[in-house]
């Protein structure tokens, strides 16, 4: 998790969900939820959060893209 907390940065925003690590950099702009809601999200374990939500298997497709580890 401290790796995915050091990449915080404009070309590359981190998060962890179900251990896995997500760049979602590019699902700012089409997020129906906002930007904001996955960046107060970047460099955590989103998962909770995640799930608390209820995404739908197309959110799971578009996180596959976003894979980094």
């Amino acid at each position: 998790i401290n790796k995915v907390r050091l990449n915080e940065k404009p070309d590359g925003i981190w998060m962890m969900i179900h251990g896995y690590v997500f760049d979602i950099v590019n699902l700012l702009e089409h997020h129906p939820g906002g930007a904001e809601c996955l960046l107060d999200c970047a460099g955590v374990d989103a998962t909770r959060v995640f799930d608390d939500v209820g995404h739908s298997d197309i959110a799971w497709e578009m996180l596959e893209n976003c894979c980094v580890g």
